[in-house]
């Protein structure tokens, strides 16, 4: 587990600074870790960090399955965390730039469920909100962006 903790630590660097081809290579090869630890949790981060690569690095489909799987995984195996990060970088992705607003207001929907039984944490909640107001400014909800 201690290897793949480094290599989340790198993953998350090189998204930090921008480098998403070589982020995204750690990032598989993290999900190739936690697969073999056979630790859902952990499968279930590698899985969200390398839906951020796929992201920062243009391939929204890739990221859309990468960040469902960490949320359904994150279900099953009872890591709200997971799934609120994963449902709150859906909202925008699939509304923002995949164009389907029905499903980034139903992202949206699981977000905020999860924000309120972790007790709405102010961080998500701040990035649950950017996140929303992000899609109602593209689809012209003016007065539902904050």
């Amino acid at each position: 587990m201690r290897d793949l903790d480094t290599l989340l630590v790198q993953v998350r660097a090189e998204h930090d600074a921008g480098r998403y081809a070589r982020g995204l290579q750690l990032a598989r090869e993290a999900v190739v870790a936690a697969d073999r630890s056979g630790h859902d949790p952990a499968r279930a981060e590698a899985l969200r960090h390398r839906g951020l690569l796929e992201e920062g690095a243009g391939d929204f489909a890739a990221a859309e399955r990468s960040y469902e799987s960490a949320y359904w995984l994150g279900e099953a195996v009872g890591d709200d965390h997971v799934r609120v990060e994963s449902a709150i970088s859906l909202i925008e992705l699939v509304g923002e730039r995949l164009g389907r607003d029905r499903d980034s207001v139903q992202w949206g929907r699981h977000a905020g469920a999860l924000l309120h039984r972790l007790g709405d944490p102010p961080d998500l909640e701040a990035q649950l909100q950017a996140s929303l107001g992000v899609v109602h400014s593209r689809y012209a909800r003016h007065d539902e962006a904050q």
